[in-house]
């Protein structure tokens, strides 16, 4: 790519055959991208076409790919939580960092302790003070 090109973002009538209006660039992006999310592996062409967006780097504005909106969400949701929470300066250090939340998980889908919290319920537990609190209710209403 040795030169960019500025996106049309109109709906106008006059810009529905331009290959540089967003809509059309969305469709080129499923088409390069066979289809496929790139984070996901989601099948785009069987979304709605307002739940496939076009992608961009807030910084550059540079066009990334096309993606599910609530993955595009997400993306954007999770760069900026590690910025201000976990203290990343730069897209380096977000790209660190959730690859540690990422490792993290996958080591400890085996339990590496041998403790359970105290808050944790286990299912017949949680069956156990749903239907506590159920009974609980119906006495109340019964007693109206």
């Amino acid at each position: 790519m040795s030169q960019l090109i500025k996106a049309i973002k109109s709906s106008a009538a006059k810009h529905k055959y331009n290959p540089n209006n967003l809509p059309n660039i969305t469709k080129e992006l499923v088409r390069r991208q066979h289809g496929k999310c790139p984070i996901t592996g989601r099948d785009l062409r069987s979304m709605s076409s307002y739940n496939v967006v076009c992608d961009h780097d807030h910084q550059s504005g540079i066009i990334r790919a096309a993606l599910p909106r609530a993955i595009n969400g997400l993306e954007g949701k999770l760069l900026q939580a590690c910025i201000r929470w976990a203290g990343c300066k730069n897209k380096g250090e977000v790209i660190q960092m959730l690859r540690g939340v990422a490792d993290y998980m996958e080591l400890h889908r085996t339990p590496q302790t041998e403790w359970i919290h105290p808050d944790h319920l286990l299912p017949h537990e949680k069956r156990a003070k749903a239907n506590k609190k159920a009974r609980a209710a119906y006495a109340k209403k019964k007693e109206k």
